[in-house]
């Protein structure tokens, strides 16, 4: 019985932490394509982590971003980046829906991070 437990646990824990690869790609492929016309753009990169809240036992998947730049001054980024944050926020929604009880099902962070 308790082998079950802990095996039933174990089971929901990774379908928490799991996100579609292919949301991944589409992701970076559109984060690619929107700093293209960019020289201080350089690389993104992804990391799948967990995020608990206090309001929900269950954790839910937290797709963490980081965005690589040349070192540049920051007014020239602002506007990107604002923009930028709007454009996943919409397509965070499409594929991870709000609960009928306002809950999300999957957050999104971002990093900036100089070369």
């Amino acid at each position: 019985m308790y082998y079950m437990r802990n095996l039933i646990r174990h089971i929901l824990k990774e379908e928490t932490n799991s996100v579609d690869p292919k949301i991944i790609k589409l992701l970076k492929t559109f984060i690619i394509e929107y700093f293209s016309k960019v020289d201080w753009f350089k690389d993104v990169d992804f990391e799948i982590g967990e995020w608990s809240s206090m309001l929900s036992s269950k954790p839910i998947p937290e797709i963490k971003i980081t965005i690589y730049i040349m070192d540049e001054d920051d007014k020239v980024r602002e506007s990107y980046f604002s923009e930028l944050m709007g454009e996943i926020d919409f397509i965070m929604d499409m594929f991870f829906p709000m609960s009928k009880y306002g809950k999300h099902s999957a957050v999104w962070t971002m990093d900036v991070k100089p070369l």
